[in-house]
């Protein structure tokens, strides 16, 4: 809310009053202020909340729940190995690569962690 009404006081009339209502020239003002939407964006804006009326949706008895959590899944998978990757690129191969096999080795073999090493390895060399 603090932001909004800080938005708002920066447009003012020529006699120096808040705008009540933004012209296009304003709102182009305000979109460049903006920072460019991610995907974690959407992903928050489709929170849950107990106050949202359309929690009725998820209480739907004809929802697809089991898609929906696999599709999540594939989601935050992809997003653990893009951050694996920049880990990998910020440590260097060589760094990284110990780390994996020290992990893999305390932990016995981890195939999981065996998949990823590959594909990080194809995706980067």
């Amino acid at each position: 809310m603090r932001e909004e009404s800080s938005v708002k006081k920066r447009f003012k009339t020529k006699k120096g009053h808040i705008k009540k209502n933004l012209d296009l020239k304003d709102w182009n003002e305000i979109s460049q202020m903006r920072e460019e939407t991610t995907l974690m964006n959407y992903l928050y804006r489709k929170r849950i909340k107990s106050n949202y009326q359309d929690i009725d949706v998820f209480t739907f008895r004809d929802i697809k729940s089991e898609s929906i959590h696999k599709g999540l899944l594939i989601i935050v998978e992809e997003l653990n190995l893009i951050n694996e990757v920049l880990i990998c690129k910020s440590l260097g191969k060589d760094k990284y690569f110990n780390l994996v096999t020290a992990f893999s080795k305390l932990n016995g073999n981890n195939i999981f962690l065996d998949r990823r090493k590959n594909i990080i390895e194809n995706i980067l060399y």
